[in-house]
């Protein structure tokens, strides 16, 4: 509901002329989930929309049978076991079962995954845990294998990347089936405007960084 009513009252700031494609991805250290509108309906000076209807759902690759489309998913990344093909890069809890029960039927590590990445962004709380110097991008989040047996590291710069890719993917996804329904022209991902929420208290070195990993996940219009 936050995140439905934030993306709301962002609608009149960025929208100068409609149709104006915005998806959200609200990124949580432990949950996380989307968000999408479609302004296209213009009145009044500069154009600005009359009423917007956001839509929510968490953000995971598969069906969460536990889950209402409006709760937020769990915020987890599961990555093949080669590391390199980031098509099978998948995200949320039940894609993660899906795969830890294949590792455990096939008795093979299955693929890796991250959890709880995030909080690595918090740099003020590192610097007061005695980390001293601190550069976000040569940060390492561990990876740990589904079958449980090993651990390797990532860097952080590319987690976050990989899972903002898998989010951007599953939201654009969601605003072009909003358009169909209205019978409107799909919009190119160039069209989309993308919004991905930060904490307040992040120094300026993290917002950075978070805008770097958007970039480089293909959000190329991504406001914070």
């Amino acid at each position: 509901e936050r995140l439905r009513t934030f993306l709301g009252s962002y609608v009149d700031f960025i929208t100068d002329r409609p149709p104006a494609h915005i998806v959200a991805i609200d990124f949580g250290t432990t949950r996380s989930a989307l968000a999408w509108t479609i302004a296209d309906e213009a009145a009044g000076p500069r154009g600005r929309p009359v009423s917007v209807e956001v839509e929510c759902k968490y953000a995971s690759s598969n069906p969460e049978p536990k889950l209402f489309a409006s709760d937020k998913a769990d915020t987890v990344l599961v990555i093949d076991e080669g590391l390199t093909d980031t098509s099978k890069d998948a995200i949320g809890p039940a894609v993660f079962l899906d795969r830890l029960e294949q590792a455990q039927e096939q008795l093979t590590k299955g693929g890796w995954y991250a959890t709880n990445f995030k909080m690595l962004l918090d740099v003020k709380s590192l610097a007061a845990a005695g980390m001293r110097d601190i550069n976000v991008e040569n940060l390492q989040c561990t990876l740990r294998s589904l079958d449980g047996t090993a651990t390797r590291t990532m860097l952080l710069l590319e987690v976050i990347t990989r899972y903002l890719r898998v989010a951007g993917n599953l939201g654009y996804l969601e605003i072009c089936k909003a358009a169909e329904r209205r019978r409107m022209r799909a919009p190119e991902r160039s069209d989309v405007t993308w919004v991905i929420t930060v904490p307040a208290i992040w120094t300026d070195q993290s917002r950075m960084f978070m805008r770097k990993d958007a970039f480089d996940a293909g959000l190329n219009q991504a406001q914070r």
